[in-house]
């Protein structure tokens, strides 16, 4: 819930799902992690400038709707993720009950209302990064959704 609600915090021209570049990386983040984005809108390639402060979170391949969406969703779900060359293997998440707010004009749901529904995906947690330059590999599918995502992480003590 907690990315979903990171996701819905800023409008469609500003949210990290949209973001071709890496621009919006910084953009909403909590002080408890440090959340990427995958690729809403086709593949990306982003540079991020990011502090060591806290874990990194970020969905494979994800989606929010009923218990039903979630397991047709589920069903033919699969990624991979790559951290500097090593091979990271994402979790499972079936249909989990969340709870969030956006803003208007947000890219999750459009509008400000609280939002009650299910998320599924495959999702990775890292411990937080060290200092220096790390790549970031993200591809994932289910059902018509696909991730590619390819980040270059600049990691800084501040």
């Amino acid at each position: 819930a907690r990315w979903w609600a990171w996701a819905a915090k800023s409008t469609s021209g500003t949210n990290p799902l949209a973001d071709r570049n890496g621009e919006q990386c910084d953009r909403n983040q909590a002080t408890t992690a440090w959340y990427l984005a995958g690729s809403s809108e086709g593949p990306a390639i982003r540079r991020c400038r990011m502090v060591t402060r806290a874990p990194v979170a970020f969905p494979v391949v994800n989606l929010k709707g009923t218990q039903a969406e979630c397991a047709r969703f589920m069903a033919d779900a699969k990624g991979s993720v790559e951290l500097d060359g090593k091979q990271i293997r994402p979790d499972r998440f079936d249909a989990a009950p969340i709870r969030f707010t956006g803003v208007e004009g947000n890219a999750v749901t459009g509008n400000a209302e609280e939002v009650n529904t299910y998320a599924c995906g495959l999702w990775v947690q890292l411990a937080p990064l060290g200092e220096g330059t790390h790549t970031l590999a993200v591809r994932g599918s289910a059902g018509t959704v696909t991730t590619v995502v390819d980040y270059t992480l600049n990691v800084t003590a501040r």
